[in-house]
């Protein structure tokens, strides 16, 4: 059962006709139809959900424009002009198990926008059509909803020409509720209704439909849906696409610190969530090290040895809305443990600490929580000399359970207690601390978090640190040393 995540993440790598975390991502929330349009043209538009929503386009569409993917240099686009479009045959959109629908893609405005003008939909005629997606002359995103109620909710941002924006609209039958999302982040909601859909077999249409004048556009990364997109999974979506997911992933979960490790020396250690947790490296901290992300080539880690560290000053971890923590990070140990060593942690002294991340002389992670009763958890596997893990601790005052996870997997949990914690003030120190000797280790991606992440959420994490080439050759090979790489560590 703990091989079942970094198995399916295996598969994706290899198996996923996109060869990308985005559509992987999207791929995995089972839209009706998925159109990348990375196809090259002339005409044919291919469906990647297997459910066979072919498009065609009419001629003269520019196939082969750059990806609108921040992170993305394999696929593509098109560009349409105001008379230019893809056309999908009609198909059922709200069939059984139907709950709604959710309108996903990548849009640049090619032109200012002078009426009404579709961007994904199904618009028949004047009152003929169930979902549409459009821009206003004023560059709001309309969401249409027909059957609903009050028809649309408009947008309370406004897209500018000739910048990429991710949209998503969604509609909630049940609620009632409608949604606009841009780049990731809810803009707007209200209610429109919850009567019955109609219209819900016409065609799609990218670019002009059937009911207005069309605007040019650049569209890239179409779907649909049917059912309402969580903001969750939206935000999921957007930060796959980035050209760093692992970090816009972190940096959505609001930690309260996060140092990269990348800033490259001789001492200063930014923190990239604006909280201004700077921290100082002590002499001779190796900077500029190989990244420890699987599929990050562009960022850097720092190698430490038994003495030295990096010291970050004091600030308050359980504040107002604090539920318990997290302490996220990537380690290599360089040489064997011979006590116990922090790896992350506060500890300035004996008893004077509230959150740690120790390793221990057989190699298990320790987790304590000083005020939460007994104060440590050890994890069941072994960290092995010379191999990248992803590690989180956490603790969840309310329920006194605290949690480790190597490599994207719960290893173990158990009651530590629910008592108020004390030394919540305290400097964190990455490599050794005031109370035990250090180790040689190399850090990268260090996060602190006041809540206890999610089992679902540090799994995203670990997955998002995978990013694949896009040949699938390199994708293989990489897919493969994973899966060696998993095996060994799972055999201690």
């Amino acid at each position: 059962m703990r091989a079942a995540l970094p198995l399916l993440v295996f598969i994706a790598l290899v198996t996923a006709a996109s060869a990308n975390p985005y559509d992987d991502a999207v791929l995995a929330d089972n839209p009706l139809a998925y159109w990348r349009l990375g196809d090259g043209g002339p005409t044919t538009v291919t469906d990647l959900t297997g459910n066979g929503h072919t498009g065609t386009a009419s001629a003269g569409v520019s196939f082969g424009q750059a990806s609108l993917l921040p992170g993305d240099a394999s696929d593509d686009s098109v560009t349409l002009t105001s008379t230019q479009r893809v056309t999908v045959p009609g198909f059922e959109k709200f069939g059984a198990g139907a709950t709604g629908y959710s309108v996903e893609f990548w849009v640049v405005l090619n032109e200012p926008t002078v009426a009404f003008n579709n961007l994904v939909g199904d618009g028949e005629a004047s009152s003929d059509y169930y979902l549409m997606a459009y821009v206003s002359s004023s560059g709001r995103i309309r969401a249409h909803a027909q059957g609903a109620g009050p028809i649309h909710l408009d947008s309370l941002g406004i897209l500018t020409v000739g910048t990429a924006y991710h949209v998503v609209t969604s509609w909630d039958q049940s609620s009632g509720m409608a949604s606009i999302y841009i780049d990731g982040e809810l803009d707007n909601s209200g209610l429109i209704g919850s009567g019955a859909p109609v219209n819900t077999d016409n065609p799609i249409f990218l670019g002009f439909d059937n009911r207005e004048p069309g605007v040019g556009i650049t569209l890239d990364e179409v779907a649909i849906y049917d059912y309402a997109l969580s903001p969750e999974r939206v935000a999921e979506h957007y930060a796959a696409a980035s050209a760093n997911p692992y970090s816009d992933a972190v940096l959505a979960d609001n930690p309260l610190a996060y140092w990269r490790l990348g800033d490259g020396g001789p001492t200063t250690v930014t923190d990239l969530t604006g909280n201004g947790h700077t921290g100082t490296a002590s002499a001779g901290v190796s900077f500029g090290q190989a990244s420890l992300l699987p599929g990050d080539a562009s960022d850097d880690s720092v190698t430490l040895t038994s003495t030295q560290r990096v010291t970050v000053p004091g600030f308050e971890k359980f504040g107002a809305g604090a539920t318990g923590y997290s302490v996220e990070f990537w380690v290599v140990l360089n040489e064997p443990t011979v006590a116990f060593n922090n790896l992350v942690g506060d500890g300035e002294a004996s008893s004077d600490y509230y959150l740690m991340a120790y390793v221990s002389s057989s190699g298990r992670i320790r987790a304590h929580a000083q005020g939460a009763g007994p104060i440590h958890l050890d994890s069941l596997g072994i960290l092995t000399v010379g191999t990248a893990y992803h590690v989180v601790t956490s603790w969840d005052q309310s329920s006194g359970m605290a949690s480790i996870y190597i490599d994207g997997e719960l290893d173990n949990s158990g009651l530590i207690g629910s008592g108020a914690p004390v030394n919540t003030d305290n400097p964190i120190f990455l490599g050794f601390d005031n109370r035990e000797p250090g180790v040689g280790i190399t850090l990268d991606e260090v996060a602190i978090y006041d809540y206890a992440l999610s089992p679902e959420r540090v799994a995203e994490h670990f997955a998002l640190s995978f990013v694949p080439e896009p040949d699938s050759w390199l994708m293989l090979a990489a897919g493969t040393a994973f899966l060696g790489a998993l095996y060994r560590r799972r055999a201690r």
